[in-house]
């Protein structure tokens, strides 16, 4: 589960009544399912601005994402549904997909293909193949119930720490993959493409010393 509002207790967003599920029920929280489609869009959207193709550690960590989801919903949430695994794990190219071009949903179905033949292939076949895998381990072997065998699963290796890490190294590489706000360089010396004299008497003009 993901916090939904500041230390001030505001949502994070604005209008609770605009926010997901949980959060329009009054909760403080959003379930990690519910935010899978936002970190999609801006996974999509850092791809889009490098002009990238995503790589089999994206892969990996965006399947691990799917997982926790998954593990949350049955755990913590109750939810039984004999759909939920392929509707948590229903990411992918869809060749048919008639999103407005520039929208989230178009950005993210972009992102799971690439320019040239074989590289979209390539893609295509390992997601399917890291689905897959991380689909086989949250089934339960015959006679084993969901319950007990997604608490082993989460003992075993789907650590929600690691996970916790995992995403916060991810959103790290995002912000060091962009130039601070220009105030900010100007605040700490060192603006990009001034020189440290220029930068000195840029910050002494705009009130820094």
């Amino acid at each position: 589960m993901i916090p939904t509002t500041n230390p001030q207790g505001d949502p994070l967003g604005g209008d609770p009544e605009d926010q997901t599920s949980s959060h329009a029920k009054g909760q403080d929280f959003m379930y990690l399912q519910e935010t899978l489609p936002l970190f999609l869009a801006l996974s999509a959207i850092q791809n889009a601005i490098q002009e990238s193709t995503i790589t089999e550690l994206w892969m990996r960590l965006a399947a691990g994402y799917m997982a926790q989801a998954y593990v949350e919903q049955v755990l913590e949430c109750q939810n039984d549904s004999p759909d939920l695994l392929k509707e948590v794990f229903d990411w992918s190219f869809d060749g048919g997909c008639r999103a407005e071009e520039g929208s989230d949903e178009w950005l993210i179905n972009e992102m799971f293909s690439a320019e040239d033949q074989m590289s979209k292939v390539h893609i295509m076949e390992l997601w399917d193949d890291i689905r897959e895998e991380h689909m086989h381990a949250l089934r339960p072997p015959g006679g084993t119930l969901m319950m007990a065998h997604l608490e082993a699963v989460v003992s075993n290796g789907l650590s929600i720490s690691t996970f916790k890490e995992k995403v916060c190294e991810f959103l790290r590489g995002l912000l060091s993959a962009h130039p601070a706000p220009l105030l900010a360089q100007i605040e700490s010396g060192a603006v990009n493409g001034l020189s440290p004299k220029s930068t000195a008497a840029l910050k002494e003009r705009a009130g820094f010393v």
